[in-house]
C-alpha cells in the first residue's frame, strides 16, 4: 500500500492503518463505524486503540459473544462503575448510559 502526501497526513493514515490491522488480527471484523471511529480519533489527536477496547470484556451474550465497550468514553464509564460505589452517567442520549450499568452489575456481583 502506497499513501501519498504531506508527512502529518500520511503518518496519520498509517497510524489509522496499523490500528485496524491490529483489530482484524484479533479476529475482529472491521466495520465502517471502526473506521470512521479511528479516523475522528486521529482527527482529534488523541490515540485510542480499540484492540485495548477489546480486552475489557465485561459479559457474554447468551451466543457467546463478549459484550465490550465501543468508545473510550464507554470505557471510562465502565471502569468508573468497577472503580466507585456511585457512578453518574451525563450525556446525550443513545451512548450507552442505562445498558453500561446492567452489564457490568454481573462483574460487580462476582467481586
Amino acid at each position: 500500500m502506497l499513501i501519498r502526501g504531506l508527512q502529518e497526513n500520511t503518518e496519520a493514515a498509517e497510524r489509522c492503518i496499523q490500528e485496524l490491522l491490529a483489530l482484524s488480527a484479533r479476529g475482529h471484523e472491521v466495520t465502517a463505524g471502526d473506521v470512521n471511529y479511528i479516523c475522528a480519533l486521529e482527527k482529534e489527536s488523541r490515540r485510542a486503540s480499540l484492540a485495548e477496547l477489546e480486552d475489557d470484556c465485561i459479559c457474554h451474550t447468551v451466543n457467546g459473544r463478549p459484550v465490550t465497550p465501543k468508545t473510550r468514553g464507554q470505557k471510562q464509564y465502565v471502569d468508573a462503575i468497577r472503580d466507585h460505589m456511585i457512578t453518574f452517567g451525563l450525556g446525550p442520549a443513545g451512548t450507552g448510559k442505562t445498558p453500561w450499568p446492567w452489564r457490568s452489575r454481573p462483574f460487580a456481583a462476582r467481586r
